[in-house]
């Protein structure tokens, strides 16, 4: 029995195992599971996705292949290779046991993705596609809010279909080391304050006043942190006032443009509205000291950067 062994020999073994070897023999025993989740071994494993649906996650991790957690009946079966017979376990949920490999995974810091970047990265960032709230709610307890520092959550829906709500006010409160929010698709809820101190921020607003504009410009006035703040909207509300709270705007094809100068800093304030399908605004940090018209390219050449980095990676 391999744990009649020293635990010392034991450890060394174990290291000299990759991923899916330690996922294995955690598989073999209640013994061997609590050995590893106590000493846990470097898995090598750096970053994996996650797909949440109705019956089954399947979650992929690199060169190591995939896994499908699906319910069946009173129980569940579990999945490692397309060429194996399902694994089933009796009286198990799904879901339960997704997260208690979930708890090894992601107890040292790891990359959880949908959409794997080919270039290694140290900070923890989690790409997911959910279809509701309260998926997101039932990773968010095995996700370690102070390592956090790049949040993308996708649709599983297609976009013309009925869009769903998220609210993440609560979440990104405790996320206190984020840096990037991208939810394309869905629509947010919450006080947009509370992401006024990220670096870039992509979402999806059902309903924006002129007031929530007025107040999210003089909050990105004042952040250190914000280099562009990006979102789609279905509803402007008081929309034909803007000049009025903002000013007369440089205008180009569909598109207008605001500046404003930062308090104390080297900074200016751009701010972009195009009356596209679906209409945007882009809140940038520019550099002062360009011309009108390089300001302009300036703020749309910020718009594609904050697009891409986030969402096609």
């Amino acid at each position: 029995m391999l744990l009649n062994l020293p635990d010392t020999f034991v450890n060394e073994l174990l290291k000299k195992l990759d991923f899916r070897s330690i996922l294995i023999l955690r598989k073999v025993c209640h013994s061997l599971r609590n050995f590893i989740d106590v000493t846990v071994p470097d898995s090598r494993l750096r970053r994996f996705g996650i797909i949440i649906s109705d019956d089954n996650i399947i979650v992929h991790y690199g060169k190591y292949g995939k896994i499908r957690y699906c319910k069946n009946g009173n129980g569940c079966h579990v999945e490692s290779r397309e060429s194996e017979n399902p694994r089933f376990i009796e009286d198990m949920d799904y879901e339960k046991s997704f997260f208690e490999d979930l708890k090894y995974w992601i107890s040292e810091p790891v990359e959880i993705r949908f959409g794997i970047k080919n270039e290694p990265n140290p900070n923890q960032k989690l790409h997911v596609q959910i279809s509701d709230q309260s998926e997101l709610q039932s990773i968010f307890p095995y996700l370690d809010p102070e390592h956090l520092k790049e949040v993308v959550i996708f649709s599983l829906h297609l976009v013309n279909e009925t869009m769903n709500t998220l609210d993440i006010d609560d979440f990104v409160k405790k996320w206190i080391n984020l840096k990037i929010i991208g939810i394309p698709s869905f629509y947010t809820s919450g006080n947009l304050q509370n992401f006024t101190n990220l670096k870039e921020c992509l979402l999806y607003l059902e309903n924006i006043s002129l007031d929530d504009l007025t107040l999210l410009k003089q909050s990105l006035l004042l952040s250190v942190n914000f280099e562009t703040f990006n979102f789609d909207y279905k509803n402007l509300i008081g929309g034909d006032r803007l000049s009025e709270s903002f000013g007369d705007p440089f205008i180009e094809d569909d598109k207008r443009a605001w500046y404003f100068q930062m308090p104390n800093s080297e900074y200016i304030l751009g701010i972009i509205h195009a009356n596209s399908d679906p209409p945007h605004f882009v809140f940038s940090r520019l550099t002062i000291g360009l011309q009108t018209e390089q300001l302009f390219n300036s703020l749309l050449q910020g718009c594609r950067r904050s697009s891409c980095s986030i969402v096609f990676v």
